[in-house]
């Protein structure tokens, strides 16, 4: 994947402030200075079934301050791993859905992770095939309906594609699965 170019001269951050509500799986929180979280979820099922992986991308900003984060959720163990970013290692696509997180990246195309920390050492790369995503019109941008339109909710939601093929693999702690044939999800809050 192509590294992410954030909206760099005023015109495309204003562009991007303006048509942001119209593609609400993009980043959303740009401006936020206090209280707010992001996070795109991605789930991953072998082709057996056998394996399940959640990938969960975010960004928080809490009063005891910010970070991003990429958390990984073993669905047949339960085992969970939360790996903390400082917050400038997010970054955003300002004209399509993509981001990255450190070394990883995130999009409609797939998944490239590569995560070094104590806790963990995750790498791999998923190609995703033939997404399902919601229409959208002009009254009814996403999942949530008229309620895109309603300021000051507790919370948004999205779902950037209903179901998917998967190609590829992931690599956790030396052991590898593959994820070929399988099939894969995303929404985000």
């Amino acid at each position: 994947m192509n590294s992410v170019t954030k909206p760099g001269t005023a015109i495309e951050k204003l562009r991007y402030q303006l048509t942001r509500t119209w593609h609400p799986v993009r980043f959303q929180g740009s401006g936020r200075r206090s209280r707010y979280f992001e996070g795109w979820y991605f789930k991953q099922v072998s082709r057996a079934g056998d394996d399940i992986w959640s990938i969960i991308p975010g960004i928080s900003i809490a009063q005891s301050g910010r970070h991003s984060f990429i958390q990984l959720i073993n669905g047949k163990t339960a085992e969970t791993w939360y790996v903390e970013y400082p917050f400038e290692a997010f970054s955003y696509s300002g004209s399509c859905f993509e981001i990255a997180i450190g070394p990883s990246h995130f999009s409609y195309r797939g998944i490239s992770l590569e995560i070094e920390d104590a806790s963990i050492d995750a790498r791999g790369a998923i190609e995703f095939a033939n997404p399902v995503r919601l229409p959208a019109t002009v009254f009814n941008p996403g999942i949530m309906g008229w309620y895109s339109f309603v300021p000051f909710m507790e919370c948004y939601h999205g779902v950037v594609s209903f179901g998917h093929r998967l190609s590829g693999n992931l690599t956790l702690a030396g052991q590898t699965w593959d994820m070929t044939g399988g099939k894969g999800y995303i929404e985000k809050d």
